[in-house]
C-alpha cells in the first residue's frame, strides 16, 4: 500500500498540521488521519534526533510504521528549520520496504516435490476390533433440553 504524508506549517498559529493519506484505490489517495501539534514542541525535540521528533508528533491516530520514521522526521525537521517553506510531502510504498528487506536472503534449500517414503514402523494398520468408523448421531450421550416457555415468549 502506498502512503502519503503532508505536513503544513502554519506560522500564524504556530501549529504543524499533519495529514496522512493512503492509496485505497489505484492512484487515488484518501485521507485517513489529520492531526496537529505545536511547532515549538518539534523545535524543542530536534536536538534529540529523529526519534525525539517522531515521539512529539505521534498520537493515537497518527502512528506511522517504524520503517518510515526517519524519512518523515527528516522532512519535518527540514520544514521547521526552513523559514520560507510551508509544506512538505513524503510518499512511502510498502512494496519498496518489503523488497529491500528481502534482498540478501538466501533460499533455505531445494524443496523436493516428492515426499520421502514413510518408514513402515510409523504406519499402524492394526485397528481394534470394536472400532467403528461410522459416526452415529446422538451417540455422544449429551442431551439438549429446550425450554418451552422461551419459545412461547418469542411468539407473543
Amino acid at each position: 500500500m502506498k502512503h502519503k504524508y503532508v505536513f503544513s506549517k502554519d506560522n500564524d498559529t504556530g501549529k504543524l498540521v499533519i495529514r496522512e493519506y493512503a492509496e485505497l484505490s489505484k492512484e487515488v489517495f484518501s485521507i485517513v488521519c489529520e492531526s496537529s501539534c505545536e511547532v515549538k514542541q518539534i523545535e524543542a525535540a530536534m536536538p534529540g534526533g529523529y526519534e525525539a521528533v517522531m515521539a512529539k508528533m505521534r498520537t493515537q491516530n497518527f502512528f506511522p510504521p517504524s520503517n518510515y520514521l526517519e524519512r518523515i522526521a527528516q522532512a519535518v525537521t527540514e520544514l521547521i528549520a526552513s523559514g520560507e517553506q510551508s509544506m512538505v510531502e513524503v510518499q512511502c510504498d510498502d512494496a519498496e520496504f518489503l523488497t529491500k528487506s528481502l534482498k540478501g536472503l538466501e533460499p533455505l534449500g531445494k524443496i523436493d516435490d516428492e515426499a520421502e517414503e514413510v518408514p513402515d514402523e510409523f504406519i499402524d494398520d492394526d485397528l481394534p476390533d470394536d472400532f467403528d468408523d461410522e459416526v452415529k448421531p446422538g451417540a455422544s450421550g449429551v442431551s439438549i433440553d429446550i425450554e418451552d416457555d422461551i419459545i412461547e415468549d418469542e411468539d407473543d
